[in-house]
Protein backbone atom coordinates (compact mmCIF):
# COMPACT_ATOMS: atom_id res chain seq x y z
CA UNK A 1 0.00 0.00 0.00
CA UNK A 2 2.32 2.61 -1.19
CA UNK A 3 0.97 6.18 -1.19
CA UNK A 4 -2.56 5.23 -0.10
CA UNK A 5 -4.22 6.48 3.01
CA UNK A 6 -6.39 4.08 4.98
CA UNK A 7 -9.30 5.57 6.87
CA UNK A 8 -11.74 3.29 8.64
CA UNK A 9 -10.76 0.30 6.53
CA UNK A 10 -11.38 1.97 3.15
CA UNK A 11 -8.85 3.16 0.65
CA UNK A 12 -9.69 6.80 -0.07
CA UNK A 13 -7.62 7.38 -3.15
CA UNK A 14 -8.73 4.39 -5.26
CA UNK A 15 -11.56 3.65 -7.65
CA UNK A 16 -12.55 0.71 -5.44
CA UNK A 17 -13.63 3.11 -2.71
CA UNK A 18 -16.10 5.02 -4.93
CA UNK A 19 -17.33 1.76 -6.49
CA UNK A 20 -18.04 0.29 -3.04
CA UNK A 21 -19.93 3.44 -2.02
CA UNK A 22 -21.96 3.29 -5.25
CA UNK A 23 -22.81 -0.37 -4.71
CA UNK A 24 -23.79 0.28 -1.07
CA UNK A 25 -26.01 3.17 -2.15
CA UNK A 26 -27.68 1.01 -4.80
CA UNK A 27 -28.17 -1.86 -2.39
CA UNK A 28 -29.84 0.51 0.08
CA UNK A 29 -32.12 1.88 -2.62
CA UNK A 30 -32.94 -1.62 -3.83
CA UNK A 31 -33.79 -2.73 -0.29
CA UNK A 32 -36.04 0.28 0.17
CA UNK A 33 -37.87 -0.39 -3.10
CA UNK A 34 -38.20 -4.09 -2.27
CA UNK A 35 -39.77 -3.27 1.11
CA UNK A 36 -42.21 -0.79 -0.46
CA UNK A 37 -43.24 -3.29 -3.15
CA UNK A 38 -43.77 -5.99 -0.52
CA UNK A 39 -45.92 -3.67 1.59
CA UNK A 40 -48.12 -2.72 -1.35
CA UNK A 41 -48.52 -6.31 -2.47
CA UNK A 42 -49.41 -7.41 1.06
CA UNK A 43 -51.98 -4.62 1.37
CA UNK A 44 -53.88 -6.14 -1.56
CA UNK A 45 -53.92 -9.59 0.05
CA UNK A 46 -56.37 -8.59 2.78
CA UNK A 47 -59.16 -7.70 0.39
CA UNK A 48 -62.15 -10.01 0.03
CA UNK A 49 -62.36 -12.11 -3.07
CA UNK A 50 -65.32 -11.42 -5.32
CA UNK A 51 -67.05 -14.52 -6.59
CA UNK A 52 -69.25 -14.09 -9.63
CA UNK A 53 -72.17 -16.46 -9.84
CA UNK A 54 -72.83 -16.94 -13.53
CA UNK A 55 -75.47 -19.60 -13.06
CA UNK A 56 -78.86 -18.60 -14.43
CA UNK A 57 -81.54 -18.13 -11.82
CA UNK A 58 -84.41 -20.62 -11.89
CA UNK A 59 -87.70 -19.20 -13.10
CA UNK A 60 -89.87 -17.84 -10.30
CA UNK A 61 -92.51 -20.11 -8.87
CA UNK A 62 -96.16 -19.32 -9.45
CA UNK A 63 -96.44 -17.73 -6.01
CA UNK A 64 -93.34 -15.58 -6.51
CA UNK A 65 -94.37 -14.35 -9.96
CA UNK A 66 -96.11 -10.98 -9.79
CA UNK A 67 -97.06 -10.68 -13.47
CA UNK A 68 -97.64 -12.84 -16.52
CA UNK A 69 -94.41 -13.45 -18.42
CA UNK A 70 -94.44 -12.26 -22.02
CA UNK A 71 -97.49 -10.00 -21.67
CA UNK A 72 -97.98 -6.30 -21.01
CA UNK A 73 -101.00 -4.00 -20.98
CA UNK A 74 -100.76 -0.85 -23.10
CA UNK A 75 -103.10 2.15 -23.31
CA UNK A 76 -103.00 4.10 -26.59
CA UNK A 77 -104.29 7.58 -27.49
CA UNK A 78 -107.91 7.69 -28.61
CA UNK A 79 -107.04 8.90 -32.13
CA UNK A 80 -104.96 5.76 -32.90
CA UNK A 81 -106.80 3.18 -34.99
CA UNK A 82 -106.37 -0.54 -34.41
CA UNK A 83 -104.62 -0.86 -37.78
CA UNK A 84 -102.12 1.86 -36.78
CA UNK A 85 -101.55 0.14 -33.42
CA UNK A 86 -100.96 -3.22 -35.15
CA UNK A 87 -98.40 -1.69 -37.50
CA UNK A 88 -96.62 -0.03 -34.55
CA UNK A 89 -96.50 -3.32 -32.63
CA UNK A 90 -95.41 -5.30 -35.70
CA UNK A 91 -92.21 -3.21 -35.88
CA UNK A 92 -91.23 -4.60 -32.47
CA UNK A 93 -92.48 -8.13 -33.18
CA UNK A 94 -95.40 -7.91 -30.74
CA UNK A 95 -99.07 -8.57 -31.37
CA UNK A 96 -102.44 -7.80 -29.80
CA UNK A 97 -103.61 -10.76 -27.75
CA UNK A 98 -106.85 -9.22 -26.51
CA UNK A 99 -108.69 -5.89 -26.46
CA UNK A 100 -109.45 -4.99 -22.86
CA UNK A 101 -112.48 -3.09 -21.59
CA UNK A 102 -111.77 0.62 -21.48
CA UNK A 103 -110.54 3.10 -24.03
CA UNK A 104 -107.81 1.73 -26.31
CA UNK A 105 -106.40 -0.73 -23.76
CA UNK A 106 -104.80 -3.85 -25.19
CA UNK A 107 -103.16 -6.96 -23.83
CA UNK A 108 -99.95 -7.25 -25.86
CA UNK A 109 -98.13 -10.52 -26.47
CA UNK A 110 -94.36 -9.90 -26.51
CA UNK A 111 -92.09 -11.68 -29.00
CA UNK A 112 -90.04 -14.64 -27.82
CA UNK A 113 -87.01 -13.62 -25.78
CA UNK A 114 -88.34 -10.21 -24.72
CA UNK A 115 -88.77 -9.73 -20.97
CA UNK A 116 -91.51 -7.71 -19.33
CA UNK A 117 -88.95 -5.64 -17.39
CA UNK A 118 -87.30 -4.50 -20.63
CA UNK A 119 -90.51 -4.15 -22.65
CA UNK A 120 -92.44 -1.83 -20.32
CA UNK A 121 -90.05 1.16 -20.66
CA UNK A 122 -89.68 0.50 -24.40
CA UNK A 123 -93.42 0.47 -25.14
CA UNK A 124 -94.08 3.32 -22.69
CA UNK A 125 -91.83 5.52 -24.83
CA UNK A 126 -93.49 4.70 -28.16
CA UNK A 127 -95.48 7.44 -29.92
CA UNK A 128 -99.18 7.21 -29.21
CA UNK A 129 -98.76 5.23 -25.97
CA UNK A 130 -100.22 6.81 -22.84
CA UNK A 131 -98.95 4.11 -20.47
CA UNK A 132 -97.63 0.56 -20.43
CA UNK A 133 -97.48 -1.82 -17.48
CA UNK A 134 -96.99 -5.52 -16.76
CA UNK A 135 -100.02 -7.83 -16.76
CA UNK A 136 -100.10 -8.15 -12.98
CA UNK A 137 -101.48 -11.28 -11.35
CA UNK A 138 -104.08 -10.58 -8.68
CA UNK A 139 -104.72 -13.31 -6.15
CA UNK A 140 -107.61 -13.64 -3.77
CA UNK A 141 -106.48 -13.20 -0.20
CA UNK A 142 -107.66 -15.77 2.31
CA UNK A 143 -109.64 -14.57 5.29
CA UNK A 144 -107.78 -14.66 8.59
CA UNK A 145 -108.89 -17.28 11.08
CA UNK A 146 -107.98 -15.10 14.04
CA UNK A 147 -110.86 -14.04 16.22
CA UNK A 148 -110.85 -10.32 16.79
CA UNK A 149 -111.10 -9.23 20.41
CA UNK A 150 -114.11 -7.24 21.44
CA UNK A 151 -116.61 -8.65 18.96
CA UNK A 152 -119.79 -9.91 20.58
CA UNK A 153 -120.83 -13.49 20.03
CA UNK A 154 -117.25 -14.82 19.92
CA UNK A 155 -117.07 -15.64 23.63
CA UNK A 156 -114.94 -12.64 24.49
CA UNK A 157 -115.71 -9.46 26.35
CA UNK A 158 -115.93 -6.24 24.38
CA UNK A 159 -113.05 -3.82 24.81
CA UNK A 160 -113.88 -0.70 26.77
CA UNK A 161 -112.50 2.53 25.29
CA UNK A 162 -111.20 4.96 27.91
CA UNK A 163 -110.80 8.58 26.80
CA UNK A 164 -107.45 10.12 27.71
CA UNK A 165 -107.35 13.76 28.68
CA UNK A 166 -104.34 15.99 28.52
CA UNK A 167 -103.28 17.21 31.96
CA UNK A 168 -101.70 20.64 32.20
Amino acid sequence: MLGLQVVSGYDIGTKEHTLKQYKRGNVGTMRFLFIIICLFSMAGCNQEKVVVNDRPKPPPTEEQQRYVAGEIIVRFHDNYSEQRINSLLKIHGASIKKKLPGKKQYLIKLPFGHTVNNAVPLYDGLPGVIWAEPNYIFRKMGSPKIKEPGIKGKGKKPVKVIPIRKVN
